[in-house]
């Protein structure tokens, strides 16, 4: 994905097999993923308020949505942690359909502290239960 400051706009290309595909959205208030992510672990997490981003892939085009739900002690590997219970939805907004594209029940935890980095997140699938956790950050040089 690029952004052309003439325009202001940010542009996606799709490549299938020999054809390339463009498309562009107005910048300001859509976010790429990565920016989407930093932007909405930057936001205060009061139990009760809605977290919003609208995010572009480049080929899709998402609103995310994170429910603060509140604090709580979450068990990692052995260790307990204060964490930050969200509910997290993304809706497509290429689709007329405004379903969850996440299954209901997925879950995020992030830390209590003002990183909000993610910590664990739960959901169901037809498969099953699918648990992903952080267990150890990379120091910083």
């Amino acid at each position: 994905m690029q952004y052309d400051p003439q325009t202001q706009t940010l542009i996606g290309q799709v490549k299938r097999r020999d054809r390339v595909k463009e498309r562009t959205l107005p910048a300001g208030t859509v976010y790429d993923p990565v920016s989407a992510l930093y932007l909405l672990r930057s936001q205060n997490f009061l139990p009760g308020t809605t977290l919003e981003a609208e995010v572009f892939t480049g080929r899709d085009h998402y609103r995310v949505r994170a429910r603060v739900i509140g604090k709580e002690n979450i068990t990692l590997g052995t260790a307990q942690r204060q964490a930050i219970r969200l509910q997290p939805e993304v809706f497509s907004l290429d689709k007329t359909s405004q379903d969850n594209l996440l299954p209901s029940e997925t879950t995020l935890w992030v830390t209590a502290d003002a990183t909000h980095t993610p910590l664990k997140i739960e959901s169901y699938l037809p498969l099953g239960r699918v648990v992903v956790e952080l267990h150890g950050q990379a120091e910083r040089p």
